[in-house]
């Protein structure tokens, strides 16, 4: 085992992900697989950056190989496109599955915050007249239809999300923000009330990367209670974001790992 060790064909980051299975450390295990592809993501990145511009003008022409993601049971810490289109997949079939007015409700939920408003409208306006929340559905399928988002609608439409998060409506405040794209305000909305997952999970279907990093990154630096309450602790899964966010920063640097 020593001499498997010291190979000196095993990488730095080789080493790190063996060491980690020998001695069963999961969590070990799932950083270095993690960051790991994001070192070696950035490394390829940086290598094609520097290509010529003769050799980019050819590979203008051709079709780049599908690129290798981390599988999905990573959850966040997935790429964005990946992510979003596992997040579209899954509710599409929970959709189809769907067999009472309470699933129906959590899809066209779902829906709405992945920005997919058309078929969530759909889906609101399938409430029979029978039912208790029917005169709201009605009224939430009008609000999605006609949202615009700039003018005096969406100061009125953050007006009322804020004075719904305030009075203990988190989720549907969270959702009248993102209809007006501002998503980001949601996530830290989400954030201070100490939401971390599903403000991950919202930064990564609707942030760019770059803002859905910062998002993640908050929950190393961050103490938190739990949800709905004040921070004033700390939160156990802080270090490993803040930890991989600055492996990823500084995944250049590190190019012969």
């Amino acid at each position: 085992m020593k001499s498997v060790l010291q190979d000196p064909e095993l990488s730095l980051l080789q080493r790190c992900l063996l060491v980690s299975r020998l001695f069963g450390d999961e969590s070990d295990l799932h950083f270095w697989t993690v960051a790991s592809h994001y070192i070696q993501s950035f490394a390829q990145a940086r290598q094609l950056s520097m290509s010529t511009a003769e050799v980019q003008a050819q590979s203008d022409g051709t079709q780049t190989s599908p690129q290798n993601h981390l599988d999905i049971c990573h959850d966040v810490l997935c790429e964005s496109s990946y992510f979003q289109k596992f997040q579209l997949d899954r509710v599409h079939l929970q959709e189809v599955k769907r067999s009472s007015y309470e699933h129906t409700k959590k899809c066209a939920d779902q829906l709405l915050l992945l920005g997919q408003t058309d078929r969530a409208v759909q889906l609101l306006l399938e409430t029979s007249a029978d039912n208790s929340s029917y005169y709201c559905d009605s009224l939430k399928a009008c609000l999605v239809t006609t949202i615009t988002s700039s003018g005096p609608s969406q100061s009125t439409i953050k007006l009322v999300a804020t004075n719904m998060i305030a009075n203990g409506k988190l989720a549907e405040g969270v959702q009248l923000l993102c209809l007006i794209d501002k998503a980001a305000d949601a996530c830290r909305y989400l954030q201070t009330y100490g939401e971390w997952n599903r403000a991950a999970w919202l930064a990564k279907v609707r942030l760019s990367p770059a803002e859905s990093s910062g998002c993640t990154e908050a929950m190393g630096r961050a103490p938190v209670l739990p949800a709905g309450q004040p921070q004033v602790q700390s939160h156990p899964g802080a270090a490993f974001p803040g930890l991989l966010l600055q492996s990823w920063r500084d995944a250049p640097q590190y190019e012969a790992l």
